[in-house]
Parts: structure tokens; C-alpha cells; sequence
């Protein structure tokens, strides 16, 4: 819908994602990883919405084009999302609010080095 974010920059991933109970679900994670990518990162007003960080408005039509799974199955995996506690879903006549849930603990605004061709030691 109308609020697509910037795609400059980057999102944070916690390698701790491997331990959520969803994670060899593919399409859950498919479907999350681009619930991320697609969030606002500031707020900002789309057709009389204020649509805060960490949400964006959209339909299942459209995340089924966007990412390439049937609309049913992006029903049955965001409900999956939201009673997991993930997202929050709000459906309005201009599309679905969707809310990353603790968006701000998984992107913090702190400045992030960007990643080197060397790896680094743990």
C-alpha cells in the first residue's frame, strides 16, 4: 500500500531468531523477515492513518504478491504471528495495521558498523 518504507539501511537480526519456536516454519519466517523489512522506521501519516515505527498497512493480497505465497497461506501464518505474540494485527477499511511487537527492542536506533568481509570472533 502507500507506505512503503525506505529500502536504505539496514534491518537488525538477532541470531536468538534460530531458537523461536516458528523458526523452521519457512513461511512464518519468510513472512516475518518481510514484516521487518516493510515497517516504517519513523511515523508518518498514509490517507489519514498515522502509522507509527515498527507498523505498516497492508492486506494479505498484497503480501501474497510481494512475497510470493499463496493468500491463504499468509492468513494462516500471521495468525500464527499474532498468537505468538509477534505482531498485532488491527484491521481497518484502508487495510491491516500491523505492528512488529518490541519492534524497538529488534531495531534500536543506535548506529550499527556495517558488516566487514572478515568474520569476528566470539
Amino acid at each position: 500500500m502507500g507506505n512503503k518504507s525506505n529500502n536504505n539501511g539496514w534491518i537488525k537480526l538477532y541470531r536468538k531468531l534460530t531458537e523461536w519456536e516458528w523458526y523452521t516454519d519457512s513461511y512464518a519466517v519468510h513472512l516475518f523477515l518481510h514484516l521487518l523489512f516493510s515497517a516504517n522506521i519513523d511515523e508518518r501519516k498514509w490517507r489519514g492513518i498515522t502509522v507509527k515505527r515498527g507498523q505498516l498497512v497492508t492486506g494479505r493480497r498484497i503480501l501474497s504478491k510481494e512475497i510470493g505465497v499463496p493468500e491463504i497461506t499468509i492468513r494462516r501464518k500471521m495468525k500464527l504471528l499474532e498468537e505468538a505474540g509477534v505482531i498485532d494485527v488491527k484491521t481497518t477499511n484502508k487495510g491491516s495495521i500491523i505492528t512488529i511487537c518490541k519492534y524497538n527492542s529488534y531495531q534500536s536506533s543506535e548506529p550499527t558498523s556495517e558488516p566487514t568481509s572478515e568474520p569476528t570472533e566470539t
